[in-house]
């Protein structure tokens, strides 16, 4: 007996000690659903892969923007939208998203491990960033805010391993990638500051005296540009003027319980894995204050810090408001990505026995791949709506203005009309981009013509589009139905078009329909 027990720790040895195996094989892995198709399609994917087509058309002088879009104010979610720009230059659309997918999905993992191995931690547990690849906010397609938490850990990382030797080169890295982080999204920064404050915070308590004041400020030099960047954008953003709306304390202890970030669809056999991540935190949580030894005195000031800043972000998870009136918000659903993204990093840096390394190592891989499968599967139905409509938007003349109306219960079609605008330039909108202050194109009310659809204005039932009643009347080019669930909306809609406009599509059974106005 005892020699199969002596084979089998030398087997957890053999694993851990070779665990950068395990973690680039499941990072390989994580690639497939994105590769496997054509497109994966997300919320506001598209929209971005659109806008930023916009951009580089402008750019470039291959097509100017219309008098009524114009560049925004320059500061957060640029970053994102300025890298997809120049993948379009010089790549397919489909490989330009693919791009900007597979870093959001890599790069977390990659960064995650990054930091625990600047930090000197315990590199099994790397794997814990894998669960939140393809969270609920890569499904949305909130592509600047994962960006920005790249970022963030990349540049907290550099900044806590150059903290011994303070050379310029590390000063200037951090600083620069810091600025980039800004420029990516407000959260990331946030995060990042709240990183270094209470890191800086900690070690000035612990060891303080007349010189570590000065310390302390020379260490948070680099960043303060971008706290510049982060105040410009508080003061000039128009959606603080907007009443708070908060979800119910009910609402966000539930998505607590059910780690809500690391579900990207709600799956029955999602919802498991999602539990078996709570349960293995919670069991580290507990076992935690057995298993904490001495150790010297930075690295005790550094979980000090990573644990008070873990709970500074669960306060603010249910403290801050959810968004403004009016606004997507999601605050909350960022915060509990980032909570629990802190909360893995800060049990990385534990010293656990190995039969808990090899224990949290095996049962996140096996969630990990799970979770895997269910996402190829999911995607299939989705990436041919995609594949339809970037042919479709071949049929579609240059320069054009097309009016997109979803009708799904499938959230992950709500901004799918983008993938329209991928071949040629041409106006949609649906734009939601253009509507807000704090993307790189935004409508110009002033000249924003009177948009109608056989001469009507509005139409019954239907929301309202973006158009400006005191200019000249334009009518648009092209009505898009996506329609997978008939809507009051969609079925006034079509019995109206079917008498004014030509069907461009020949597939009468959906769920896409392309009409084009008649001369």
């Amino acid at each position: 007996m005892r020699a199969v027990w002596h084979k089998v720790q030398q087997s957890i040895d053999w694993i851990l000690k070779n665990e950068a195996f395990v973690f680039y094989t499941l990072l390989a892995f994580h690639a497939a659903p994105l590769v496997m198709h054509s497109w994966f399609p997300t919320v506001d994917g598209p929209a971005h892969l659109y806008n930023s087509k916009l951009i580089l058309d402008d750019l470039t002088g291959t097509a100017e923007l219309p008098v009524y879009l114009e560049w925004g104010n320059l500061t957060t979610n640029w970053l994102g939208h300025g890298f997809l720009a120049i993948l379009l230059a010089v790549m397919s659309a489909e490989w330009a998203e693919t791009c900007i997918q597979l870093l959001q999905v890599l790069g977390l993992p990659l960064a995650f491990r990054f930091i625990i191995h600047a930090m000197r931690g315990n590199m099994a547990f790397a794997v814990l960033a894998f669960p939140y690849s393809y969270s609920f906010l890569f499904f949305y397609g909130f592509y600047n805010f994962n960006i920005s938490l790249i970022l963030a850990l990349l540049t907290f990382g550099l900044w806590w391993r150059g903290n011994t030797s303070s050379s310029v080169r590390n000063r200037v890295l951090v600083m620069a990638l810091a600025i980039l982080t800004g420029f990516s999204h407000i959260f990331g920064l946030g995060f990042l500051l709240l990183l270094v404050g209470t890191s800086i915070l900690t070690r000035t308590i612990r060891n303080w005296d007349t010189g570590m004041l000065k310390e302390a400020v020379t260490s948070f030099l680099p960043f303060v540009p971008s706290l510049g960047l982060l105040m410009a954008f508080l003061v000039n953003s128009t959606e603080a003027q907007g009443p708070d709306v908060y979800q119910p304390i009910s609402e966000l202890w539930k998505s607590l319980v059910r780690v809500a970030p690391s579900k990207g669809i709600e799956y029955g056999k999602e919802g498991v894995f999602s539990q078996w991540i709570l349960y293995v935190h919670i069991l580290m949580l507990i076992a935690l204050p057995f298993v904490v030894r001495r150790r010297d005195r930075e690295s005790s000031a550094l979980g000090i810090a990573l644990g008070l800043a873990t709970t500074l972000l669960f306060a603010a998870y249910f403290i801050l408001p959810d968004g403004k009136e009016g606004y997507a918000g999601f605050v909350n659903s960022r915060l509990l990505l980032l909570f629990f993204t802190l909360l893995a990093l800060t049990m990385s840096i534990v010293k656990w026995p190995r039969w808990i390394s090899f224990s949290v190592l095996t049962i996140i891989t096996y969630i990990s791949i799970g979770m895997l499968g269910i996402y190829i599967n999911a995607n299939r139905t989705n990436a041919q709506i995609a594949s339809a409509l970037a042919v479709l938007s071949a049929s579609i003349r240059p320069g054009s203005v097309i009016l997109p109306y979803i009708s799904s219960d499938r959230f992950i079609l709500g901004h799918i009309s983008g993938y329209l605008g991928v071949q040629h330039n041409m106006v949609l909108l649906d734009n939601y981009e253009a509507a807000l202050n704090y993307f790189p194109l935004s409508w110009k009310e002033s000249e924003l013509p009177n948009f109608t659809v056989n001469g009507q204005h509005r139409l019954s039932s239907c929301p309202s589009w973006p158009a400006n009643s005191a200019n000249e009347e334009v009518e648009v080019d092209y009505v898009l139905l996506v329609e997978d669930r008939p809507s009051e909306c969609t079925v006034h809609l079509r019995a109206m078009l079917d008498s004014t406009h030509a069907l461009v599509n020949n597939d009468s059974t959906g769920p896409l329909f392309l009409y084009e106005r008649r001369p």
